[in-house]
């Protein structure tokens, strides 16, 4: 990095600085991947909690909530390296937003500067609050869709194929409020 304002680095002092700062970001992201691990129990439980509260009914005729399974000898190694991944991802989220931040704040004006904190203060609780809505509003989702499921048939839910939804659900909704 450079040592005074408006100096230029060479190419390879670029690199360098970029390989530092993503090698401390993929760290902060492992880290974070490990703590998933531990907690994986806990995740798949609150991931679960919109779907399982929609209810199941006995009767096959009423069923509209369906069952979540996982698919194949992997499948349940492949799911807990997958949600131990998003979680290091999304708890890491400041290390990694802020070595981003730091890595091209060098070459911004002032203006642009002030204009990406401004940005960045408005989005993020404005993204968080559609995020916090589409999770909320999840059961209801999930029970509309799955509704259409005809009478005599029970539905069957792949974990990963919920899994997607949730998270692309709460991702346009945080998009959405942005």
């Amino acid at each position: 990095m450079s040592k005074r304002r408006g100096e230029k680095m060479p190419l390879v002092d670029h690199v360098r600085e970029f390989r530092n700062r993503l090698i401390k970001s993929v760290i902060a992201i492992v880290s974070m991947a490990i703590v998933g691990w531990v907690f994986y129990q806990q995740i798949v439980r609150l991931l679960t909690l919109p779907f399982c509260d929609i209810g199941t009914s006995s009767e096959p005729t009423t069923n509209q909530c369906g069952a979540l399974y996982v698919n194949g000898i992997l499948g349940p190694f492949n799911l807990q390296v997958k949600i131990s991944l998003l979680t290091g991802v999304l708890l890491s989220a400041p290390v990694w937003i802020y070595q981003v931040w730091a890595f091209i704040t060098p070459a911004l004006h002032r203006k642009e500067k002030r204009t990406a904190v401004f940005f960045a203060l408005i989005a993020t609780p404005l993204f968080l609050t559609g995020s916090t809505l589409a999770y909320l509003i999840l059961p209801n989702a999930v029970s509309i869709l799955l509704g259409f499921t005809p009478d005599n048939l029970d539905n069957l839910v792949r974990f990963d194929e919920y899994l997607d939804f949730v998270l692309r659900l709460i991702l346009i909704f945080g998009l959405a409020f942005i």
